[in-house]
């Protein structure tokens, strides 16, 4: 009897040690992203916010490859990661390397691109599977896809009358490459002209005043 039950408690123990030494489920990129884009003088403003599900009950390191431009200038976390926790891999991708808690956290990362001008081509490589891109942009850009399945779609959790929003219709794969044409940006010419104006509505409001003010001493003249 007593070996019977040293048998049972050994086999408990072999089967707990074999449950330890499984990997735990991984951590992964949730369903739900968004590309937010803004515009700025001869540059492209975006932010990238997605989610990553740790489906267990213990903090787990990843390391996730993101989907930024590759046109980017610059880069920096600014929700759910730290600035210390992004890297630059040799072939120029963006790569968050982060201890996940359990359950989901929303992490987003701000960058930028230049425009030349008034357009900006944003380059993008899935590395992981997307179910679903959002993308949303303000009013006064227009931004084309050149490549994939988009459609303008009103979403009700994203509501906001200056911008506009686009959405995949099919799950973007692991490798695939898509490209967004953004126009409208501003341009350095712009502000030029508006600085030309400007200028020239100072001269005439000097030149009419000037007119003004001699007005009285020809008039005392001709008298």
């Amino acid at each position: 009897m007593r070996s019977r039950a040293n048998f049972f408690c050994a086999s408990i123990f072999l089967l707990a040690g074999l449950l330890a030494s499984l990997p735990l489920a991984a951590v992964e990129l949730g369903d739900k992203n968004i590309l937010l884009l803004r515009a700025a003088l001869d540059e492209v403003w975006g932010e990238y916010i997605f989610s990553v599900r740790n489906p267990t009950a213990e903090s787990q390191a990843a390391m996730l490859t993101l989907l930024l431009p590759r046109e980017k200038t610059d880069f920096r976390a600014n929700e759910g990661a730290m600035d210390s926790e992004l890297q630059l891999n040799p072939d120029g991708e963006v790569v968050l390397n982060k201890e996940f808690t359990a359950g989901t956290t929303v992490v987003s990362v701000l960058f930028k691109s230049p425009a030349d001008k008034g357009k900006a081509m944003l380059s993008f490589t899935a590395k992981h599977q997307i179910t679903d891109l959002v993308l949303m942009y303000e009013d006064r850009l227009h931004v084309a896809p050149q490549a994939g399945n988009w459609e303008q779609k009103h979403i009700a959790a994203l509501p906001h009358k200056d911008y506009r929003t686009l959405q995949n219709t099919k799950a973007i794969g692991a490798g695939q490459k898509f490209s967004l044409l953004v126009s409208n940006v501003p341009t350095d010419r712009q502000r030029l002209h508006q600085y030309a104006l400007g200028f020239a509505i100072i001269l005439i409001l000097l030149a009419a005043i000037g007119t003004a003010i001699s007005m009285p001493s020809m008039r005392s003249d001709n008298g």
